[in-house]
């Protein structure tokens, strides 16, 4: 009975995880299978070819892959953001926890992704806020010369 219970409190903390973009699904879900779907699942984390990232809903760009940066993150982590693309939204998971940021497309507000500040999900070599985007909530276009 406790094994059905235990199972159940694990997918509802990973479904809950994910769909608020938070960073803490290895904290739930410790299997390596449940782990090997979720990377497999972000493809845009390991990928640097050059071009833009656009949003999956409206298709506007959002990043230039000029911004992503190696890290140890399982998400696409980019150092900023195009010009007027991303919106950021603070909020708070209950009342006087500590605020949090999602990156929203400013064109069409499809949640893309958090904030997060070095040392959260990634080792990057610098204090600097990231964007850590999901792969599901991007369309990569390759080009030759990357939106400025």
């Amino acid at each position: 009975m406790w094994h059905v219970i235990s199972s159940f409190a694990k997918h509802l903390c990973g479904t809950l995880l994910f769909l608020l973009g938070l960073s803490l699904l290895t904290s739930c879900t410790e299997s390596a299978s449940e782990q090997e779907i979720f990377v497999r699942s972000e493809p845009y984390a390991s990928h640097f070819e050059k071009g833009v990232y656009q949003c999956t809903k409206c298709g506007k760009p959002l990043f230039s892959s000029s911004q992503k940066v190696k890290s140890s993150s399982r998400w696409p982590v980019f150092s900023g953001a195009l010009e007027s693309a991303i919106r950021i939204q603070n909020y708070e998971l209950a009342k006087g926890s500590e605020k949090r940021s999602r990156l929203l497309c400013a064109h069409c507000h499809l949640q893309v992704g958090h904030l997060c500040r070095d040392g959260e999900e990634m080792n990057s070599g610098d204090s600097l806020p990231h964007y850590c985007a999901l792969s599901s909530s991007l369309n990569f276009q390759p080009s030759a010369k990357e939106a400025e």
